[in-house]
């Protein structure tokens, strides 16, 4: 297994793959790492190109029923609703659009949302534009520091659980 494949699943993937959170985002180099990875982790779990330009691309890996289920707290989709994304939709419909997003000139920081942080933090990161977090981990936080650090322990255990099978 190359490397960086490797490096991608222990660093990014981990907290995914054990069910911990939702989605992740990581960048690729090729194409060809991209297929390799897919192939590895598929059928269970999905990956999706967000963007790709000449750094490589942008890919969100998620287990499906999870992120759906993310997906339908009442304020998430409030604020979904309120960046344009169609009321209702289903997960690819709503995926599909948060590729659209990426398109445009302005970063989508709902990807937080899709990514399991707080609504609290990702609207904090949004009206402060990154600055006056009260604690920065795997997230910016904006509200309830000790919660998001259970959280970022629970991601670095995930982390080791999948070095430990890599060596």
């Amino acid at each position: 297994m190359p490397d960086e494949i490797k490096r991608i699943i222990i660093q990014y993937c981990s907290p995914v793959l054990l069910g911990c959170k939702p989605a992740a985002l990581f960048m690729l180099h090729s194409e060809r790492a991209f297929a390799l990875l897919s192939g590895m982790l598929r059928p269970r779990f999905k990956l999706m190109i967000l963007r790709k330009n000449e750094r490589g691309l942008l890919v969100l890996v998620f287990e499906k029923d999870q992120l759906e289920e993310t997906l339908l707290n009442r304020e998430i989709l409030a604020v979904l609703a309120g960046r344009g994304y169609p009321a209702g939709a289903s997960l690819f419909v709503l995926l599909d659009y948060l590729i659209k997003r990426f398109a445009c000139k302005d970063f989508p920081h709902e990807i937080g949302l899709f990514l399991g942080y707080p609504v609290e933090d990702v609207l904090g990161f949004v009206k402060h534009k990154g600055l006056n977090y009260k604690f920065c981990g795997y997230w910016k936080v904006y509200g309830d520091v000790d919660n998001a650090k259970k959280c970022f322990q629970q991601y670095d255990k995930c982390r080791e659980c999948v070095k430990a099978v890599f060596p």
